[in-house]
């Protein structure tokens, strides 16, 4: 995302820079207002690249800590499981929180280890 905002705003530099050329090969004073408005526009567009850069960076941030907590989640989960069933625990059917991911890895080991009390894992 970063490196998104970095070529937008090289772009964009570009972009007023170029416009500034424009004015300089026509002649225009530094003073005249077509720099004055350049000038403003770049300011203008800086503060509203770097909020929206904020605000990205915010949203970005909150998406990856939740879908990496359901990811991560299930993953500790079955490692409980599993060195509880190692060290000769209950098979009891494993759980997950609602909205995890591995809902059906979670389905898939109760139908094989819980359900079955024939299975060779004592």
């Amino acid at each position: 995302m970063l490196g998104l905002f970095c070529v937008v705003f090289y772009e964009l530099k570009q972009a007023l820079e170029s416009m500034r050329q424009l004015g300089v090969t026509a002649g225009l004073p530094p003073s005249h207002p077509y720099f004055q408005f350049i000038n403003h526009s770049s300011n203008d567009f800086l503060v509203r690249l770097g909020m929206a850069l904020g605000v990205g960076f915010f949203i970005t941030l909150f998406a990856n800590l939740v879908l990496s907590h359901k990811l991560a989640g299930p993953i500790y989960r079955l490692y409980l499981y599993f060195a509880a069933l190692k060290q000769g625990g209950r098979r009891e059917p494993i759980h997950f929180r609602k909205g995890d991911y591995l809902q059906d890895l979670g389905e898939l080991i109760n139908e094989t280890i819980v359900q079955r009390p024939d299975s060779n894992l004592d």
